[in-house]
């Protein structure tokens, strides 16, 4: 099944704002309208729901709203930003990068904001996590050594306690 909706973000009507249109351009339509920005649009698998980052409440925190832009729920609450949004294959899961313990690492919750936990543990700044098509790793980006960026992977599910492991090969990261 091919993706008929696109999520995007757009500053034409003064700040960042989450829009949506259909695959071939048509059909634009904004769901989010405040005075802050909202930003990092990810849909659930299934289409019928949006992850994203917002600042409307001071920091940047996950909210989650039906793919028509009703029912916009907060879903992170902490003093520290939380971004990149990213869902599970089977959309049980929302994965998101959180600097609540000093630098960026990355956390999953449940698609219901429950059972927050801590994947990554390190002094790298980890973020930008991607959910493996089959749901058994995670990918993101690890701010290694120099400020040099590397695509890292660990196990999840069956899988959990593999890695994180280097996916790509960049000689200056962690």
């Amino acid at each position: 099944m091919g993706w008929t909706k696109i999520a995007f973000i757009s500053n034409r009507d003064g700040n960042p704002e989450i829009y949506r249109m259909n695959s071939d351009g048509t059909g634009q339509t904004r769901l989010t309208n405040n005075a802050a920005s909202d930003i990092m649009p990810a849909f659930s698998p299934d289409g019928t729901k949006i992850a994203f980052a917002s600042n409307r409440d001071g920091n940047y925190e996950i909210y989650v709203m039906n793919s028509d832009g009703t029912g916009q729920t907060r879903f992170t609450n902490n003093a520290a930003s939380d971004n990149y949004p990213s869902w599970l294959n089977d959309g049980t899961k929302i994965s998101f990068s959180s600097m609540r313990d000093g630098n960026s690492q990355i956390y999953a919750m449940n698609a219901n904001s429950t059972n927050m936990t801590r994947l990554t543990n390190d002094t790298f700044i980890d973020d930008q996590p991607a959910w493996c098509p089959t749901g058994g790793a995670i990918f993101f980006t690890s701010w290694g050594t120099n400020n040099t960026p590397q695509v890292m992977f660990m196990g999840m599910g069956p899988n959990a306690g593999m890695g994180p492991f280097p996916f790509t090969s960049n000689p200056e990261g962690n």
